[in-house]
């Protein structure tokens, strides 16, 4: 098992350096460590090794994990269980969730270590507002042009958090563009990757759009999107947490988003001042997001928590649920689907409830 979490790293390494469509001389040392641990591994037990790191990437993008010639423990990985995508070769969501967690001993240290930093500089200062605009920022705008740049000050309270976005939002290079032309996904609006002038793929093997959203040139100027990490971690689960919340307040109740600096994603409050608190789960795996799953911050105002879990996730996993919870540390702490998340919230609040969701399935 940490053997896929070392090649999910030389993976990461690797599109890093240039792009795995466009990899060349010299390999990142973790590449070349990993390909000959996996040579030293096929001699002693008989098994035929890749012949190269490019060879290395193939088999990756071949093979699902679970036809590895590895002994590994079962339910972890499926037949779908790609560490780069079949069709395009792009890193899967997988890829950096391997990546981040098997075998790394803090997986969240990297991957919320901007937010938690942001959260202890509001909290200091007692402006969750700030807090607050900083990861709308984050869920709502992954790429950011000139004029946008030059806004941040003036259209977001960022107090205290206005140096934090030059840290995690970098220029977009060659590999974005096709023609000096970039394009974000009309989906999710992130970046896409051109394949060639007429074919653009969103990054996220979980979005089904394409770059037929905005469009940038060069000559319009600089370009900055968020890193990855913070993209697949931070801004995508956000745009889930602010498209929950905004059809929870559509059931009729008070929603706060991010709530006490990020402990909580969202808490709901009823009439009478019942609160629940929830976290949003938006993992590819759910084997790997139950074993890393943060625990939900203690507090006598919270009566309730769930974690909730967003019906894209559970149309390709049925057993979503049911696995994660296999895994996850509390299992006082169900996790739920988006829609038995409203319709619970719908009984709870009574006569208080309007019934009208516009986004749910419920």
């Amino acid at each position: 098992m940490l053997f896929v979490g070392d090649v999910a790293r030389a993976l990461v390494d690797l599109d890093q350096a240039d792009g795995l469509l466009a990899f060349r001389l010299p390999y990142p040392a973790s590449a070349q460590r990993v390909l000959n641990r996996w040579v030293l591994r096929a001699l002693r037990e008989g098994t035929t090794p890749p012949a190269s790191v490019p060879g290395m990437v193939e088999f990756c993008q071949e093979r699902p994990v679970v036809d590895w010639p590895l002994n590994l423990p079962r339910g972890v990985f499926t037949e779908r269980s790609l560490l780069l995508d079949e069709e395009h070769g792009l890193l899967t969501n997988l890829c950096y969730e391997v990546a981040f967690t098997v075998g790394v001993a803090d997986p969240w240290a990297e991957i919320l270590g901007m937010p938690d930093h942001a959260a202890d500089l509001c909290r200091h200062r007692r402006d969750a507002q700030a807090y607050e605009a900083f990861r709308r920022l984050l869920a709502e705008n992954p790429v950011l042009d000139n004029d946008a740049v030059t806004s941040i000050a003036f259209d977001r309270h960022l107090g205290p958090l206005e140096g934090l976005p030059n840290e995690i939002y970098k220029e977009v290079g060659g590999r974005w563009r096709e023609s000096g032309e970039a394009r974000d996904c009309e989906v999710c609006g992130h970046l896409t990757v051109p394949l060639d002038v007429d074919t653009w793929v969103c990054e996220s093997d979980g979005c089904t759009g394409a770059g037929t959203g905005r469009e940038w040139f060069a000559d319009e100027g600089l370009l900055f999107q968020l890193t990855r990490v913070h993209r697949q971690f931070v801004s995508r689960p956000g745009r889930v947490v602010l498209d929950l919340a905004a059809r929870l307040e559509e059931c009729g109740v008070d929603v706060a988003r991010w709530a006490d600096y990020g402990s909580y994603d969202l808490t709901i409050t009823f009439p009478g001042n019942v609160v629940w608190a929830v976290q949003v789960v938006d993992w590819s795996s759910p084997v790997l997001a139950g074993n890393v799953a943060l625990p939900i911050a203690d507090s006598p105002q919270v009566r309730q928590a769930f974690r909730v879990v967003p019906a894209h996730r559970l149309a390709g996993e049925p057993g979503y649920i049911a696995t994660f919870e296999q895994f996850q540390p509390d299992s006082g702490v169900p996790l739920l689907s988006d829609a038995e998340l409203l319709a619970r919230v719908r009984r709870q609040g009574g006569p208080h409830a309007r019934r009208f969701d516009r986004g749910g399935s419920a």
